[in-house]
């Protein structure tokens, strides 16, 4: 292996590419975690029947003057810098896959189909072009030379040719800050100029890099890594990161928090070891698509062919026994979601699902529950250091509300743009995740009426790291939609209604205010023609507004829970009658009325209140003229008006006293009547 002049391969400077990722607030590990299983998982070969991608990560040593010997140019600073027998590497090695297939060399790349060796290896910034693929930017890859003391790394690659043959590819890169006292490469000029990237491997007559091929070369080069070569039939990647700083890692990967768990047998920080954490970090991000079958089998519904991923440290499989319960507990979450989109019965009756909506679309579902701490980790004191979460509110606990798309990797955990949130106390905990609707399109105008993908619209809004989520312009006269903006509000608006408490003093003081919001009911929203702009149900169902008088009786009932009161309602004294009327409940949003079937619609949210029951008394035989008709919710089939309508289509008097029970399912909205 022989380094090369680094600008014939990508024109950029090591220190630029070091910090592509803008990242340097959260734990490496978790980084190169999130990262490495991603790129294995996207590359997952679809023509094989195996249901699952395998992914090993190998921690071990290796003979330090071996691999110096192999890297022609900078032997002699590698020794000086490296002068002990051994060191740590990590690889990671994935089955299933189709390897870093594409052109060989950049100059046989055609119509910009540089497949996956050109984008891994040779080029920043060219991303996952798949819909469904995990990477949206093609800077993930370079965390993996953030993670080598020296910005090294090898690839290794078999793949299967359109021939039927087999290829195994061997190159190596280093990447570094050329501006660095320690820098290693050597200027690839004379004027002292450095890069701080170079490619062994193979070179051409043009003295450009490409990966050797040579079975015999590759295999004797893995020795030094003790390992051994794909055969048969396997195809795969292994990519190799020498001289990794191990205590570093866990250093800037232990959890703060861990002084306050100095008792506790997991989070001990002198306990700990680089196995340690990357077996926690692959459930923590992965735990959705690990070991489960569902998530194939959901997205094949949808002719959509993806695989679940199998993983293992050192060849020590990770099973779903040996999982921890927070995790195991995030996987049935999301598969409760799952079953809620494709219309399956969920068991578990302690789990809460609910469609979130954005207009008519349903973008997703929150799956929620509540939980006590010592289901949820029955050897700690706290959930939150396995999240890497800082709890602030100290006694309260804050959910612990994730999200994820297509790709099944959780994106973050308890973002602060998703709030208010409701809060717990000691033991008890509310685990919830949002699963998206990736088979799902949105629409939207840009002159005409155009789609998107809704998982590619969530993917672009992805940064680099993929950790949040955020709303952005779309379509040629950048149209900003806000999909994801109502998804955080409608997630926090159902936990807070599921979850919320008051004390006794505030639900008493709710309670005696109860008189002073009925009193506005029947003020605020008099039958006028052209009001009620939140009207959405049926034109058939709205009321003749000039033929009846309403007077509400003083004689209210109040409970915790609900209001009674009776209504008078009587045909006006010059009025002919009537053909039909409609008691309508709602409540206001910005001054306007908004029915309960509009609220269910617009915020995907069950309606805030219902009639419980009602009664007529009719002192002029008003069955005798007038059929009664209950008005439902359209998602949620809840009660929320009366309908009369003339039996025979012909104006009659209206005479009755209508006795009303309303549900107050949430009282921090304003009930309505509206006749």
């Amino acid at each position: 292996m022989l380094q090369l002049d680094p600008t014939a391969n990508m024109g950029q400077v090591g220190s630029s590419v070091l910090r592509a990722i803008q990242n340097n607030s959260d734990p490496l590990i978790d980084l190169f975690i999130r990262e490495s299983i991603q790129n294995s998982l996207d590359a997952g070969d679809k023509e094989i029947p195996i249901p699952y991608v395998s992914i090993d990560f190998i921690i071990k040593e290796f003979k330090a003057n071996k691999l110096n010997l192999s890297l022609g140019g900078i032997t002699d600073r590698l020794n000086n810098r490296f002068n002990n027998e051994s060191y740590k590497f990590v690889a990671v090695k994935d089955t299933n896959t189709t390897g870093l297939t594409g052109p060989l060399k950049r100059s046989e790349v055609r119509d910009n189909k540089y497949g996956n060796l050109q984008k891994l290896v040779y080029h920043v910034g060219k991303p996952q072009e798949e819909l469904g693929a995990g990477g949206s930017w093609g800077y993930g890859k370079t965390l993996y030379y953030r993670i080598s003391q020296i910005g090294l790394v090898i690839y290794y690659s078999r793949i299967k040719k359109e021939n039927g043959g087999y290829e195994s590819r061997l190159c190596a890169v280093m990447c570094e800050n050329e501006q660095s006292r320690d820098a290693i490469l050597p200027p690839y000029d004379d004027n002292n100029n450095k890069s701080g990237i170079a490619w062994w491997g193979d070179i051409d007559k043009k003295k450009n890099t490409y990966p050797i091929t040579d079975e015999v070369c590759i295999k004797e080069f893995l020795k030094i890594f003790e390992i051994e070569p794909y055969v048969n039939n396997e195809v795969g990647t292994i990519v190799i990161i020498p001289y990794i700083n191990e205590q570093a890692l866990l250093n800037e990967n232990s959890i703060e928090l861990s002084l306050d768990f100095e008792n506790d047998s997991f989070f001990y920080a002198g306990k700990l070891s680089i196995e340690d954490e990357f077996r926690v970090a692959i459930q923590r991000w992965y735990s959705p698509r690990l070991n489960n079958p569902q998530y194939q089998s959901h997205y094949k519904r949808y002719d959509k062919i993806v695989k679940y991923l199998k993983a293992s440290i050192n060849g020590e499989e990770i099973t779903t026994d040996q999982m921890l319960p927070i995790f195991k507990y995030t996987q049935e979450l999301y598969n409760s979601a799952l079953k809620k989109m494709d219309n399956e019965a969920i068991l578990n009756e302690k789990i809460y699902t609910e469609v979130i909506r954005y207009y008519s679309t349903d973008v997703g579902v929150l799956a929620y529950t509540p939980i006590k701490k010592e289901d949820l980790v029955p050897n700690a004191k706290s959930p939150y250091p396995f999240l890497n979460i800082y709890n602030e509110n100290g006694q309260e606990n804050t959910p612990i509300i994730c999200m994820t798309r297509q790709p099944g990797m959780i994106v973050e955990y308890n973002p602060a743009s998703w709030s208010p949130l409701p809060k717990t106390n000691d033991e008890d905990y509310i685990l919830a995740i949002f699963v998206l609707n990736s088979t799902q399109k949105l629409s939207f105008t840009g002159g005409d009426m155009r789609e998107i993908e809704l998982e590619e619209y969530v993917r672009q809004s992805e940064c680099a790291d993929h950790l949040g989520w955020q709303d952005h312009s779309v379509g040629e006269n950048q149209r900003k939609l806000y999909c994801i903006t109502r998804i955080k509000n409608q997630c926090c608006a159902i936990l807070n209604e599921k979850f919320s408490t008051k004390t006794e003093n505030e639900e008493t003081k709710s309670l005696s205010g109860l008189s002073v919001l009925l009193g506005k009911i029947l003020a605020i929203h008099p039958s006028k023609k052209g009001t009620g702009g939140g009207h959405s149900h049926r034109d058939d169902t709205i009321k003749e507004d000039n033929g009846i008088n309403y007077i509400m009786d003083d004689d209210i009932i109040y409970s915790q829970n609900s209001i009674s009161f009776t209504v008078k309602a009587m045909s006006k004294p010059k009025s002919k009658g009537v053909t039909k009327a409609t008691l309508l409940l709602g409540t206001t949003v910005d001054t306007l009325f908004v029915d309960c079937d509009k609220w269910e619609q617009e915020t995907g949210l069950m309606s805030p209140f219902s009639i419980e029951s009602y009664n007529i008394n009719d002192d002029q035989n008003i069955n005798d003229y007038f059929d009664v008709s209950l008005i439902r919710t359209i998602k949620h089939s809840e009660t929320y008006g009366l309908k009369f309508s003339s039996k025979d289509n012909q104006k009659h008097k209206f005479s009755a006293c209508i006795t009303i029970t309303i549900s107050l399912k949430r009282k921090d909205l304003l009930p309505i009547i509206k006749f």
